[in-house]
């Protein structure tokens, strides 16, 4: 759709001006104009109006939406700039960089591109569900001592104005604008308006009761107003003692909400629609092979740090990986989900693992030197530094073992139907039954820490992959938005 980004011309009639009888009937910015306004003694110019079009974001987008908030977002927004959160230009916030790609992954957000195709302001927006609310602080996960105490304005923001608790039970999903920005040439031109009016859009799209918007300016404030959103919880930032101090008029932090009218068109008939069920069992030894095609159209070529490594080759082969992922098949942990002509969609690969590895020979490192193919040697030694920085044996001393989630993956076609949250319901349940406390998953992408973070995992160890290096140099590093390398923890009794 393209929305000419100035006022519209409007046309004015009856207008007289004196020269030589002549007289202007109307303008426009065509037709008589120049040859009138030569007669005037004035020179025409031609004026041509830029244009803009407005388009979703995809996981394709994400370095690039990611550089546009790097040049405006994170140097204008009103905490960044009074903690001084970026104190160069050519300064990096890898936690507000993850912060921010980590709800592109839901393709709700919109961006406005000029007509070179490149983006000139965006939206990043993010649906979140009634029965997914967590009211727990997670500032205090983060490293960044400056992103933390914007973190935890955040996280009270959240805490104190429970929006579900303030709207209707029958909502049970709110889009959220998370963050929007534009760039500073095109601002005060509406872009921001229609950038809103579209997430508001995709928020009836998808079945969502309100769109939520939190504003840390006077700015936002004004535009949440004006677009008839209605506050619902404001707090002065000088009454958190450890909230970031902007300055004036930027004093206050506000959440906005809007509630939105389902459209239902006139005179329509409604058809209830089968959806496609699954079922969840455990796997036996009739699936190995459907299993790995599987994680061969999935995980193998998915999973960043293969990606990045290209560790398949052209027929989707690496026997170092065919082994690392059938070795706990079929321990009696491992779960598909099938449906109804018994294909199977989803998988997860378990194993019980001791929190401390035995110092036998057959450790990670030392299966990394051993290791011939130099790609999955990488990874290995990746997974090595992973198990001896995370140190588990001490964070939990009580314990001595843990199921261990090895590998999830969906099918495609599949993807956002709860079959993850199934199939780790059903390691839980299992888990429990075996008298073991904790359940283990390792995520090398942003994605699946997010997946984690859902399901009530706890992140108990995080670290750069541009960190992770062997002889002074990094070992992988896969693209953005996948930053970190982390492990999560759940306690299941």
């Amino acid at each position: 759709m393209a929305v000419t980004s100035a006022r519209n011309v409007v046309n004015l009639k009856e207008q007289h001006f004196e020269h030589e009888n002549a007289r202007i009937d109307k303008y426009t910015l065509g037709d008589e104009l120049p040859a009138q306004l030569a007669e005037l003694g004035l020179r025409s110019r031609k004026m041509t109006q830029p244009t803009f079009t407005i388009r979703r974001i995809t996981l394709e987008d994400t370095d690039a939406a990611v550089q546009f908030l790097r040049n405006f977002f994170f140097l204008d927004e009103p905490m960044n700039r009074a903690v001084n959160l970026l104190e160069t230009p050519e300064s990096r916030c890898i936690e507000l960089e993850e912060y921010s790609s980590s709800s592109i992954v839901q393709e709700l957000s919109v961006a406005a591109v000029d007509e070179k195709g490149e983006f000139i302001g965006i939206i990043i927006n993010g649906l979140v569900r009634r029965e997914e609310v967590d009211y727990t602080d997670k500032s205090e996960e983060c490293s960044n001592q400056k992103f933390r105490r914007i973190l935890k304005v955040l996280d009270h923001l959240n805490r104190e104005a429970k929006i579900f608790e303030k709207l209707p039970k029958s909502c049970d999903k709110v889009l959220e604008i998370r963050i929007a920005s534009t760039h500073s040439a095109w601002r005060g031109r509406g872009l921001m308006r229609v950038l809103c009016e579209e997430s508001e859009r995709i928020a009836k799209e998808v079945g969502a009761g309100a769109l939520r918007m939190d504003t840390t300016s006077a700015y936002s404030a004004a535009a949440a107003e004006r677009l008839n959103y209605k506050s619902v919880y404001e707090v002065l930032y000088s009454d958190l003692s450890y909230a970031p101090k902007p300055q004036a008029p930027h004093l206050e932090a506000r959440v906005y909400v809007k509630e939105l009218s389902p459209i239902v068109p006139a005179e329509t008939r409604t058809w209830t629609m089968a959806q496609p069920t699954y079922t969840v069992e455990p796997v036996c030894a009739d699936d190995v092979q459907n299993v790995m095609k599987l994680l061969k159209k999935t995980f193998y070529i998915d999973e960043p740090l293969n990606e990045t490594v290209e560790l398949c080759d052209t027929d989707g082969i690496c026997a170092e990986l065919d082994e690392y992922c059938t070795h706990s098949l079929l321990e009696g942990l491992s779960f598909k989900a099938i449906d109804n002509e018994h294909n199977i969609v989803g998988v997860i690969i378990n194993g019980i693992s001791p929190l401390k590895e035995d110092d036998n020979g057959n450790d990670l490192l030392s299966q990394a030197q051993r290791c011939q193919n130099k790609k999955f040697q990488k990874i290995l030694h990746i997974l090595a530094l992973r198990e001896q920085s995370a140190r588990l044996w001490e964070k939990f001393p009580e314990e001595q073992r843990l199921v261990e989630v090895k590998v999830v993956a969906t099918d495609q076609n599949w993807r956002k139907r709860g079959i993850m949250t199934a199939l780790v319901k059903e390691t839980e349940r299992v888990t429990e039954q075996k008298g073991i406390r904790l359940i283990r998953m390792d995520t090398s992408s942003a994605y699946s820490a997010m997946s984690a973070e859902r399901l009530g995992f706890t992140c108990v160890y995080q670290v750069l992959y541009s960190e992770l290096k062997l002889d002074g140099k990094p070992l992988i590093v896969p693209k953005s938005p996948h930053l970190y390398d982390k492990v999560f923890i759940k306690k299941i009794f």
